[in-house]
C-alpha cells in the first residue's frame, strides 16, 4: 500500500510538472489583441492554381500556428492560398473560441467574395470550427468548402478525463480541458455537426484522440494513418489525404490509401 501511494504521488508530480512547464512557456504567435482581428492570420499565395479557393489552418490545444507551419508550406507549394488562424487556446471555453472564430471567418468571407473557404484543423481546432459553422445559416455556408479534421476529440478524450481527475485544478488554467472529457455530460458531446462535407484523419498511435474518439456519426469519412497526436499534420500519408479531400471532397482518390 505504501509503495502504491509513492507511485501514485510520483505520477501526479510528473503530470503536474509536465503541464506547468507548458503553462509557463511564453506565447509564440498568439495574438495579444482581440482574436477577431486580421493580425491572427497571415495569407500567402505562390501561384494561381487554386485562385478560387483558400484554406484556413486551425491549430489545437496548447499549440500555436507554428505547429501547422510545415503543412502550410506544403499546401502553398501546391498553389493554395493559406491562412493560419491563431488563438490563445487555454484562456477561453470552446463556445467563446467559436464566437471569435466566427467573427474572423465573417471578415475572411467578406474580403474574399466568391471564393470557397476550406479548413484543415488539428485536435481542438476541429471542435471550435464545428461549433462556429454549425450555427451558420445555409446562406452563410454557401461559400464554405470542405472541413478536414486531424485527430479531433469528437467523442471526448479519455486522456482529458484522466488528467482532470488526477489534477482537478488544471481546468482552471486550461479552460477547454474539462469540456473535452469523454463523459457524456461534457460540452464536446453537444457541439453541433455542421452541414458541410467533412473528412476525419485519425492517428493509429494517438493516445489523446484515438480513432474511436475522432469519429462522428453520419456520412463523414474517417481514415487512419500511422501517426501519433502531436505531429499528425506532418505525416506524409495524412498530407496525401488532405490534398485528395481538398480536390474532390473525398479521401478515396488519395494515393496509397491507408486502412480506415
Amino acid at each position: 500500500m505504501h509503495q502504491h501511494r509513492i507511485v501514485t504521488n510520483g505520477f501526479r508530480t510528473f503530470i503536474l510538472m509536465f503541464f506547468l512547464s507548458l503553462l509557463i512557456l511564453p506565447p509564440t504567435q498568439a495574438s495579444t489583441n482581440r482574436l477577431h482581428t486580421n493580425r491572427n492570420a497571415t495569407a500567402l499565395c505562390n501561384n494561381d492554381k487554386h485562385q478560387s479557393e483558400l484554406v484556413i489552418l486551425i491549430h489545437g490545444l496548447m499549440r500555436s500556428p507554428k505547429s501547422m507551419r510545415f503543412l502550410k508550406q506544403f499546401l502553398q507549394q501546391r498553389g493554395y492560398q493559406v491562412y493560419s488562424y491563431g488563438y490563445e487556446s487555454t484562456k477561453h471555453s470552446i463556445h467563446e473560441h467559436s464566437l471569435t472564430l466566427t467573427q474572423y471567418l465573417q471578415k475572411i468571407l467578406k474580403s474574399h467574395p466568391g471564393k470557397k473557404v476550406h479548413f484543415v484543423t488539428h485536435s481542438l481546432g476541429g471542435i471550435i470550427i464545428r461549433e462556429s459553422l454549425g450555427k451558420m445559416s445555409s446562406a452563410q455556408l454557401k461559400n464554405i468548402g470542405y472541413l478536414i479534421m486531424l485527430a479531433p476529440p469528437s467523442q471526448g478524450s479519455k486522456y482529458a478525463s484522466n488528467v482532470s481527475r488526477v489534477l482537478p485544478f488544471l481546468p482552471l488554467f486550461i479552460k477547454p480541458l474539462k469540456e473535452l472529457r469523454s463523459e457524456p455530460t461534457s460540452y464536446v458531446h453537444h457541439v453541433p455537426i455542421p452541414n458541410v462535407t467533412m473528412g476525419i484523419i485519425a492517428g493509429r498511435y494517438d493516445a489523446k484522440s484515438p480513432p474511436s474518439s475522432a469519429w462522428l456519426a453520419g456520412k463523414n469519412e474517417l481514415v487512419v494513418v500511422n501517426a501519433a497526436h502531436t505531429f499528425i499534420m506532418n505525416n506524409a500519408q495524412a498530407r496525401e489525404y488532405i490534398l485528395a479531400f481538398l480536390s474532390a471532397g473525398t479521401f478515396k482518390t488519395a494515393v496509397g490509401q491507408a486502412s480506415g
